[in-house]
């Protein structure tokens, strides 16, 4: 299976030379232990987080994260990034309990004692990490404790409004894939046409068979939109939680 005719994550939307994404192409879809996981391999939900999606908890202290990790600064197997660490001390609400996810192989591998936190990403704190899709960042139990909520937690995200267009005028934009320059229109998405959104972010560069380079259209993440991992179900949803990119030509009045 091409997970990227299902997952906007294996999505290629960047520049890249032709010979680039040829060799990309055969180390990602031609491994036979690969494509073997993929097609037959489906991992049970791990088990839960303690804490439940909705909860306030605090990043722990610097040191008392550090106490947690092996020599290759992981937990459990999973990395505490460098851009991590500013979040140390803060408190945010948890977005979701993680149980399983589809990996960047396109595997499904389960995860136990495991959430993502609200508002932070890939980007790191200041917006200058990451792969450029704001992929949540998972934090291990251990790694959290449990915190009331901070006064005054109405503020959004700033950005302009923008209007997702119609189902028909969207459609009538994707190639006979599904996808405009690459980037594909998942089928979750069309709950969203018509409606009114705040842009977050404009996706100027992502990383990508390797490497980051610059994206070879106008692609914007909008305040809010999510993909919900519906998109695997024969594998079971997968908990990323990855923001949901969308064309240019996809919104009306983008400023």
């Amino acid at each position: 299976m091409l997970f990227s005719s299902v997952c906007q994550q294996f999505n290629i939307v960047g520049e890249h030379p032709l010979r680039h994404l040829a060799w990309h192409g055969v180390r990602t879809n031609c491994g036979i232990r690969t494509q073997l996981k993929r097609r037959f391999w489906s991992s049970d939900a791990g088990a839960a987080s303690r804490y439940a999606e909705g909860d306030w908890v605090r990043v722990l202290e610097r040191e008392r994260i550090q106490a947690t990790l092996d020599p290759a600064a992981r937990t459990r197997g999973l990395l505490f990034l460098s851009y991590q660490w500013p979040y140390c001390s803060g408190t945010f609400r948890v977005r979701k309990v993680m149980t399983r996810i589809i990996d960047d192989d396109g595997i499904s591998r389960a995860v136990s004692r495991t959430v993502l936190l609200e508002g932070i990403n890939c980007g790191g704190i200041d917006a200058s990490h990451g792969c450029g899709r704001e992929c949540p960042l998972m934090f291990r139990d251990e790694w959290l404790e449990p915190a009331e909520a901070p006064a005054g937690d109405d503020a959004r995200a700033a950005g302009s409004l923008v209007r997702v267009r119609s189902l028909g005028d969207i459609r009538a934009s994707l190639d006979w894939r599904g996808k405009r320059d690459g980037l594909m229109f998942m089928p979750e998405m069309a709950q969203w046409t018509g409606g009114y959104f705040r842009v977050l972010k404009k996706v100027e560069s992502v990383f990508e068979c390797g490497r980051h380079t610059r994206a070879r259209a106008p692609i914007y993440i909008l305040d809010g939109l999510h993909c919900s991992g519906g998109v695997l179900d024969r594998k079971g949803p997968c908990d990323r939680r990855c923001s949901v990119l969308w064309h240019a030509d996809w919104l009306a009045d983008v400023r």
